[in-house]
């Protein structure tokens, strides 16, 4: 076997060196460092939202159908304009299904012809009955006449007989006292009977005249000049045609006022306990990219609410906006950025130097082969407060170092898992 020539083995050893310090020079390339130092931080949260009117002019279900003696909970939306259709004072804005309420109508007009022949029934049942009643009442009549001449003919006879004749006189008064008493019982319960089906008559005439005046209030016009928005129902989708509208929530559409604009916003409930009434914000608008508006928060919400497809809670805030321009249109998608506030003269690092493993959070200095457990304060969407862990000068890794994995952990008690 021949020996290689010295020089090829030089070479090859040669090459390798050359490989290795390449590569390394390749990987402090690739290593990203920012070097800690006290500064401050401006608290912010980013939001999208919707551009809405500060007041509208509410266009409901009409007044009639709001009536509690009418049995409409419910009532379909059968018809309604397109959105941001403009629309005069008078105009036609949305229908209601007219066939609901003719069922009603209907359905009125039966029991109200039952009614009348119930009513008609017990008129002619009373009268027989009355009719009854006083020919009973004039036989016990004449029955105490009789007994009373009977009396008056025993006047010559027995004790015995005289007695029996009393009694038989004095039953004839009771039974008469009793017929009479249960005549005017009877008059007076027929009365009431009556008078109890007269009303139910007359409730059955005012729903159906309260079924007519709705019926012919489903065809909804607009109350004033503007454009027609669609409400949103309780799912957070906008009403069309199909959609039922029911009393409880009577709200169909709005014309909004333009001359004062808000954007609504939810914040979610990590970073809610940031927000504040009164606090500046800057709000763009999506469609129009080159427009900026300043504003303020007017309301925060104390309650929190479900967001449709997310499992979290978020909480509505209303930012006011200061001014207004023509091209923006009610429904726009905002962007928001709330300033919360400046934390001043504190340990800043951005957020790409903080890592997380479970419960703790870490970061890598240069020059030492371990994770630095720290705590982390108030953050923006490029920075973060370091309260402890981080010196100002700590030069830290922006990416994960290779083969940190196995890297001890600095300040972190991994037996009693408490820093």
């Amino acid at each position: 076997m021949k020996k290689k020539p010295l020089y090829v083995v030089i070479g090859i050893v040669g090459i390798i060196i050359l490989f290795v310090l390449f590569s390394k020079e390749k990987k402090a390339e690739r290593d990203l460092f920012y070097t800690a130092q006290r500064g401050s931080i401006e608290i912010k949260v980013v939001v999208s939202g919707e551009i809405q009117s500060e007041n509208s002019e509410i266009i409901s279900l009409p007044a009639a159908l709001l009536n509690g003696r009418v049995r409409v909970y419910d009532i379909k939306l059968t018809d309604i304009v397109p959105e941001g259709t403009f629309v005069n004072e008078g105009d036609f804005v949305a229908a209601l299904d007219h066939s609901a309420v003719m069922t009603q109508i209907n359905a009125s007009k039966t029991k109200l012809d039952e009614r009348l022949a119930q009513l008609e029934q017990t008129k002619l049942d009373t009268t027989l009955d009355m009719m009854n009643i006083r020919n009973d009442l004039q036989v016990a009549s004449e029955n105490v006449e009789e007994q009373k001449i009977a009396v008056e003919q025993t006047v010559y006879e027995s004790p015995a007989v005289q007695r029996q004749a009393k009694l038989d006189y004095d039953k004839a008064v009771r039974d008469f006292i009793q017929k009479k008493l249960n005549l005017k019982l009877q008059i007076l319960k027929a009365r009431q009977k009556v008078s109890q089906q007269i009303n139910e008559v007359e409730n059955a005439k005012e729903e159906i005249s309260d079924l007519e005046i709705i019926f012919n209030s489903l065809n909804i016009t607009a109350p004033r000049t503007g454009m027609v928005i669609y409400t949103r129902q309780y799912d957070g989708q906008k009403l069309k045609a199909g959609s039922t509208v029911n009393r409880w929530n009577p709200r169909i559409a709005e014309l909004p006022d333009m001359s004062s604009l808000i954007s609504r916003v939810y914040v979610n409930e990590v970073d809610i306990s940031k927000v504040k009434k009164g606090q500046p914000v800057l709000v763009s608008i999506d469609a129009l990219p080159k427009m900026q508006f300043n504003g303020n928060v007017i309301s925060v919400s104390n309650m929190g609410q479900d967001i449709p497809g997310k499992n979290i809670k978020a909480f509505e805030c209303i930012v006011k906006i200061d001014g207004v321009d023509k091209q923006l249109k009610p429904l726009m998608t905002s962007n928001n950025v709330i300033s919360c506030g400046i934390v001043e003269n504190v340990i800043v690092a951005p957020i790409e130097a903080l890592f997380q493993t479970d419960s703790i959070q870490y970061v890598f200095k240069k020059g030492s082969a371990k994770k630095f457990v720290v705590e982390p304060g108030v953050e923006n969407e490029a920075f973060v407060e370091i309260k402890s862990g981080v010196t100002a000068g700590d030069v830290l890794y922006l990416t994960k170092p290779e083969h940190s994995d196995e890297w001890p952990i600095e300040g972190f008690n991994s037996k009693t898992g408490k820093q």
